[in-house]
């Protein structure tokens, strides 16, 4: 793997991390706050979705 593809998996990662811990922070209890923990939770697997599209595709087999 490329240095420059390692930081792109790392700044993709990062950015995973970073919903997820913002979706967690949040008061579940609370309707709006539910509402946008989901939101949120839903971009983090589209992002897990193009990440292995991107990773699967890099992927050659010999």
């Amino acid at each position: 793997m490329s240095e420059h593809n390692t930081i792109m998996l790392d700044n993709a990662l990062f950015g995973i991390e970073s919903l997820l811990v913002a979706s967690m922070e949040l008061d579940h209890t609370d309707e709006g706050e539910h509402e946008t923990a989901i939101e949120l939770l839903d971009m983090v697997l589209k992002r897990c979705r193009k990440l292995r599209n991107s990773i699967d595709e890099g992927v050659s087999h010999a």
